[in-house]
């Protein structure tokens, strides 16, 4: 019980790690890309996943692959009947090798889809076999096509657009760092939670640098509602990793101020994530972020898209800047 009471009381030292660890030096260009993807490369036996790569590349990709698959599986069967004796197509018109194989093509993709015009039909047990295989290929990959079809409309991607710098500004009595966000769609996002921290190298009394992590607190981090953009401000206080820092500071610190959002999509009635980070050279110094909407009497409060970087510059101030 004492082992037990001693680990519960001792302060929990890996609470605020993201799961990078401490031990990855200055070698490490940033831990989140800014498509909110992890700068991680995962090498060896770590096998492919072809349904994880299908629902998830892009849909041109996507519509090329099927395309590929769909002519290639075909041209394996036109050779197949090629092999077998084009004569065992019947109503076929082409004698020779290269303009036969061409209408076998075609034949495969009529049984392939089960159109089955009329015009061709396999001749013998060995056309016949290969035609009821080309059938039952095509079968299963129409099903298979359908389902990540399905998988890829029904799975919920997130657009929430971040900008491209963050700030450090004045805010009320003091300074803080601010980044701002958008949703770009037009679905409803409700119960907006974002988490913020800062990673950054730190010498030790050893002289060895290690990186370190900890949270930062935010003026508000959690909103019910996502209609317009969303400014997320950390104070600057004493408490604060990046209290008195310099411009030059953060650059030496080599910091990464990495940001977590997680909302509920009402269109798809599911939870969703999304990813940002901001560099030394990202963060800008004496410059507020200019307003996104404006309102008129009468109409609808309009949100500008294009403004989600927009800054101007504070009056004749630069905030620890260098």
């Amino acid at each position: 019980m004492g082992l037990l009471r001693k680990k519960k009381d001792a302060p929990d030292q890996t609470a605020a790690d993201l799961g990078f660890g401490t031990l990855l030096g200055d070698e490490v260009s940033r831990f989140i890309n800014r498509d909110g993807t992890f700068n991680v490369q995962k090498v060896g036996n770590n096998g492919y996943y072809a349904y994880e790569q299908l629902v998830e590349m892009s849909w041109s990709r996507f519509f090329l692959v099927v395309g590929v698959y769909f002519v290639g599986v075909n041209l394996l069967f036109a050779f197949g009947f090629g092999l077998i004796g084009l004569e065992h197509i019947a109503g076929m018109e082409a004698i020779s090798f290269w303009p036969g194989l061409l209408e076998a093509f075609f034949f495969s993709v009529q049984t392939f889809t089960s159109v089955g015009y009329g015009v061709l039909h396999p001749s013998g047990p060995a056309a016949n076999l290969l035609a009821s295989l080309d059938a039952l290929v095509g079968l299963m990959s129409f099903a298979l096509a359908t389902g990540l079809f399905f998988s890829r409309f029904a799975r919920p991607v997130a657009k929430i657009a971040f900008s491209n710098i963050g700030l450090i500004t004045p805010f009320r009595d003091g300074t803080s760092f601010q980044m701002r966000m958008v949703n770009k769609r037009s679905n409803q996002l409700i119960n907006m939670e974002a988490r913020m921290m800062l990673t950054w190298m730190e010498r030790n009394p050893d002289g060895i640098r290690k990186r370190q992590f900890a949270s930062l607190d935010l003026e508000l981090n959690r909103i019910s509602l996502f209609p317009m953009n969303w400014t997320l401000v950390h104070p600057i206080k004493k408490e604060s990793p990046l209290f008195e820092k310099t411009a030059e500071d953060l650059r030496d610190m080599q910091v990464e101020v990495l940001v977590m959002v997680q909302g509920f999509d009402e269109t798809y009635h599911q939870e969703i994530h999304a990813r940002a980070s901001y560099l030394a050279n990202e963060i800008r110094w004496g410059v507020r972020f200019l307003p996104m909407f404006n309102t008129e009497s009468g109409q609808a409060t309009r949100v500008d898209l294009a403004l989600l970087d927009a800054t101007v510059p504070l009056e004749g101030q630069v905030v620890n800047g260098v």
